[in-house]
């Protein structure tokens, strides 16, 4: 494993263990090299990476301190998944799957993944929470949609304890492309149960369409984040 990937893993752990406590902060950069026997340049990149996930924040003049916002921030969501987003941030993100079966076909999802308007779709739903916080719920509620062939490829998959990324990256796909898009609806009484919060509550909707590697739409996904427990903020450098 590369320099960077250990330190970047390791100041993770200590963020996610509260060694490192939310609103604490950091030891020094020239501490840091000496910590870990890097380079000042490996330590910066390590701490970008986690500034730019929200796990840390940099005040001019006074230092790096671990983020206290405890609802989810993100700037790269848009882009990458939930899982990543949290390794990013330092945490550990859990799954609770709810449903891996074939359904029959659903128009706007084949059109989407350039399926014959007949063909069968695999259909995973999975309740997504951060580890030791399971007192606050589930973060997001996230119901994916593949080609029904993906069924015989992912059906040996423990889909709670791996990230699905990884998994399809295991098996030759990797998501290179994606095209969000965000609103908002209001969460049916099913939705409201499963996510903990109140009957009609309101709730910030991704749907997503990922392309693999060769350009083929792979993945649709639709994803239920509560207003009272996410919030998100983007960063746009231009």
């Amino acid at each position: 494993m590369p320099l960077y990937d250990k330190v970047l893993k390791s100041m993770q752990e200590k963020i996610r263990s509260g060694e490192w406590a939310a609103g604490e902060m950091i030891p020094r950069e020239i501490d840091l090299c000496a910590m870990y026997d890097v380079s000042r340049s490996t330590i910066r990149m390590a701490m970008s990476r986690l500034v730019d996930a929200g796990a840390l924040t940099r005040i001019k003049g006074m230092g790096t301190y671990v983020t206290g916002k405890q609802k989810l921030e993100s700037s790269s969501l848009f882009i990458t998944s939930f899982a990543q987003e949290l390794e990013g941030r330092g945490l550990t993100p859990c799954t609770e799957l709810l449903t891996f079966c074939t359904v029959p076909a659903v128009p706007e999802i084949n059109a989407a993944l350039q399926l014959s308007p007949s063909e069968r779709l695999l259909k995973i739903t999975r309740l997504r929470y951060v580890k030791d916080n399971f007192e606050h719920g589930p973060m997001v509620l996230t119901t994916s949609h593949f080609a029904a062939r993906f069924f015989d490829l992912m059906q040996d998959a423990d889909l709670e304890k791996s990230p699905l990324y990884s998994i399809l990256l295991e098996r030759g796909y990797t998501r290179r492309t994606f095209e969000k898009n965000l609103t908002a609806r209001v969460l049916t009484d099913r939705e409201s149960h499963m996510m903990g919060v109140a009957t009609g509550a309101l709730a910030i909707l991704i749907t997503s369409v990922s392309w693999d590697q060769n350009k083929k739409p792979l993945e649709y996904s639709s994803s239920l984040y509560p207003i009272d427990k996410n919030e998100f903020a983007l960063r746009i450098t231009i």
